[in-house]
């Protein structure tokens, strides 16, 4: 699995100067708008979207064909990918939480605030990827990627419409709630990447190349 996770990061070792690019735009849009959280926030988010751009070399070059020839289990192949999003969400993240950390030190955010923002941060990347690579397995990057985004749009809208109906039908979310939700949503967080991954198992071992 070395091998495969080392044959990945040099691929997107040939994007590291546009993720670089995006790292320094984020950066000075954050400081010049004022809103650092936001546009760090997004930048860890892009960093799995970054992770999973490995789909599309694959299919160009027809790595999986060549990998499967290998003494390499099916297993091995997908625990390679989870992994690799995963450290590229870790990567994103780091710069995400230093981003944010000046905000706690300039006393615009406290402490308990920046715990839930790196929290929320790490959920919502774990989620993505959950959802992101079986779909991408199953119907390769170009459908896979527009099923995704029509789905992230769909579910923007229903969190959109929920935050301005809510309050309207004496729906109240203290701090307290929030905390716990997020706790919970954490947990699901963890429960669905292990969903994912054995989906993902399912799919790919039914492949043919």
């Amino acid at each position: 699995m070395k091998g495969l996770l080392l044959h990945d990061l040099f691929i997107m070792k040939k994007q590291g100067k546009t993720y670089l690019l995006f790292l320094l735009f984020f950066a000075c849009m954050g400081f010049v708008s004022g809103n650092v959280a936001f546009f760090s926030s997004f930048l860890a988010i892009y960093a799995v979207s970054f992770g999973s751009s490995v789909f599309t070399y694959h299919e160009q070059c027809n790595w999986d064909a060549y990998a499967n020839t290998l003494p390499l289990n099916r297993k091995q192949i997908i625990g390679s990918l989870y992994l690799l999003n995963g450290l590229a969400l870790l990567l994103g993240g780091s710069f995400s939480l230093l981003g944010n950390l000046f905000l706690v030190l300039n006393r615009e955010i406290s402490m308990e605030e920046y715990i839930a923002l790196t929290v929320t941060i790490f959920t919502v990347g774990a989620f993505m990827i959950s959802f992101d690579l079986p779909l991408f397995l199953k119907f390769g990057c170009e459908r896979g990627r527009t099923i995704m985004m029509g789905s992230y749009i769909v579910l923007f809208l229903a969190f959109m419409i929920a935050g301005k109906f809510l309050p309207g039908l004496g729906v109240s979310l203290t701090e307290e709630a929030v905390y716990r939700a997020l706790c919970a949503a954490c947990i699901l967080a963890l429960l669905c990447l292990c969903i994912s991954y054995r989906i993902s198992v399912g799919i790919y071992r039914k492949k043919e190349f």
